[in-house]
């Protein structure tokens, strides 16, 4: 399905959408039932490393439902319906609706093969050929391994002391009650909130639990997509208390005067503080949206979309504009964004393992959504914005910034307020609105941190095009905040 190869997703690859899917039929018989397809089929990405395993399952009336698991390094990351099955024993033909692709074969059930294609709608193909497998041989097929019943069997168990910085203890001890986290826990499993690769809850600054789904583990780096944003903010804020930035109200083109006379009008009257509301108010066409990674020069790209209304009064979230941070924090330090937090930010924290590579132009790494960090190094993160800045016996963030980057400073017209790059939002619980902060990534990737419980909640996913994204905030509400004692 997927031209080529990229470190968030393959390129061109269909929009994902969750399924609750069956468990594993364990098909494989030495012998397959004349013309079935029923089971599982393995496809490789040529010369890359993402697998496709496409599930078929016979259904009543002779027809097939089924759909495809998308793996990256045996880790499955995601997974998508497929709408339509055409089988007539010799071809087949399957249809994935969202962006229009299908894949079509020709079937050898004696080789226990599939050679086809996908075709895509811009009229260009990929060859993959696909072989039957032994659902047992897939590591991650369900969020937790299953019995041949389809049922899952899950023991708490204190998270493990990794000599990181985090303390860690019991449930019991921080006040929770264990049965509640076990019904989460089952409904993660049912994909009540989609399809998520983890849950970490910190409370009174010890890690109560960590679970990881579908394979995957807790020593490695997960994108935070635009939780990303949030790092920023934390960056800026770092420099303004070093005394390399001014403050919020500084003019942005005064960072960029190479760009000044090029730039559209309007520019002039951009704050640093428009760009971390995202209330710049310039004006994106989707064309230009969709070509800016292509850009030759983007701080070039960002300064000629035009200026409309007044900075400031209106929200509107623009992904692109947060690359001039990255140029501000060049300009203010000498060092690049992800060279500035290794040594003020990540280094102080422990935060010794992360990727910021991917999408970095003229060295600059995209501070609109690229940086990979572990679920337990996010949860550092929301530990340390809750702490008012401080981690174990350092003072990372000035609290002056805390308080100031995580306040309410523009609506948003939706039911979450924005600050500077961090967002505001409130759940609803016994009656009241328990009030909130949190880092946002598309997929699910989020740190929610509850000043009121003294919590931090962190959320690894993959709900990029299923309308589950936002799903994981009713885990707050429903099973989290009722577990406190």
């Amino acid at each position: 399905m997927a031209k080529q190869a990229s470190a968030v997703a393959p390129a061109g690859l269909f929009i994902f959408a969750v399924l609750i899917w069956l468990a594993p039929t364990g098909l494989f018989a030495e012998e397959l039932p004349q013309h079935t397809i029923e089971g599982f089929w393995r496809g490789v990405q040529e010369g890359g490393d993402w697998a496709y395993v496409f599930e078929f399952k016979h259904v009543a009336g002779g027809d097939y439902s089924g759909g495809i698991h998308l793996y990256k390094n045996d880790q499955k990351v995601q997974e998508v319906p497929i709408d339509e099955i055409i089988y007539n024993g010799d071809e087949i033909e399957l249809h994935i609706e969202m962006n229009d692709v299908r894949y079509l074969g020709k079937v050898d059930l004696g080789a226990r093969a599939i050679d086809g294609e996908f075709h895509y709608k811009d009229g260009t193909s990929l060859a993959m050929m696909l072989n039957l497998v032994d659902p047992a041989t897939l590591p991650g097929l369900c969020a937790r391994g299953a019995t041949a019943e389809g049922e899952y069997t899950y023991e708490y168990q204190v998270p493990g002391n990794m000599g990181d910085g985090w303390a860690v203890s019991h449930l019991q001890d921080q006040g929770f009650d264990p049965a509640m986290i076990d019904n989460l826990i089952a409904a993660i499993v049912a994909e009540d909130f989609g399809f998520l690769h983890s849950l970490l809850i910190a409370r009174n600054g010890n890690l109560v639990l960590e679970e990881y789904f579908y394979n995957h583990k807790p020593e490695e780096p997960h994108r935070m997509a635009s939780a990303t944003k949030s790092i920023a903010s934390l960056l800026i804020g770092i420099a303004i208390d070093r005394g390399l930035l001014e403050g919020p109200e500084e003019s942005i083109l005064d960072f960029f005067p190479e760009y000044a006379s090029n730039a559209a009008p309007g520019w002039e009257k951009v704050t640093l503080e428009h760009i971390l509301t995202m209330s710049a108010g310039a004006n994106w066409s989707k064309q230009d949206l969709d070509g800016y990674n292509g850009s030759d020069d983007r701080f070039a790209k960002v300064f000629s979309q035009p200026i409309e209304g007044v900075p400031g009064e209106r929200f509107e979230y623009i992904s692109p504009n947060m690359d001039l941070l990255a140029g501000v924090i060049k300009k203010a330090s000498g060092m690049h964004a992800d060279e500035f937090a290794e040594k003020h930010l990540f280094g102080p924290m422990g935060i010794d393992d992360y990727r910021w590579d991917y999408g970095r132009w003229e060295g600059h790494p995209l501070m609109t959504g690229s940086l990979a960090l572990r679920p337990r190094d996010m949860a550092k993160i929301g530990q340390m914005v809750l702490d008012e800045g401080g981690w174990q016996d350092r003072q990372i963030v000035s609290s002056e910034w805390i308080e100031r980057s995580t306040s309410r400073h523009i609506d948003t017209n939706e039911s979450e307020d924005y600050g500077y790059l961090w967002w505001r939002g409130k759940a609803p619980f016994e009656g009241r609105l328990v009030e909130g902060v949190f880092a946002s990534g598309w997929g699910s990737q989020f740190i929610f941190i509850i000043p009121e419980y003294n919590l931090v909640v962190v959320t690894t996913g993959g709900n990029e095009d299923n309308s589950m994204n936002f799903a994981p905030l009713n885990m707050l509400p429903g099973y989290i905040l009722p577990a406190v004692k």
